[in-house]
């Protein structure tokens, strides 16, 4: 399960809300992961629809997980024919 939300960055998993533009959690307990620290695979599909929501080909994401982790996430566009190295 994913949640994403706007966030003001305080709470047990503070962040600075200034620098990004998504705030999510990633859990899967039936998996025996609690929480993920930071989960590209996730992200990968949350840039195709912040994108579209924000106007943007760029998202800054952030996971609030225990360590936490930022996400600098690009969309980028074609035909859908090409497959692109996301992360090297």
């Amino acid at each position: 399960a994913a949640a994403t939300s706007g966030g003001d960055g305080s709470g047990e998993h503070a962040y600075d809300a200034s620098q990004y533009d998504v705030v999510s959690r990633y859990f899967t307990p039936w998996h025996g992961i609690p929480e993920d620290s930071a989960t590209g695979a996730a992200h990968a599909v949350l840039c195709v629809l912040w994108s579209s929501l924000l106007g943007t080909d760029v998202v800054r994401a952030y996971q609030a997980s225990a360590r936490g982790g930022a996400l600098h996430c690009t969309l980028l566009r074609g035909d859908g024919g090409d497959a692109r190295d996301v992360v090297r």
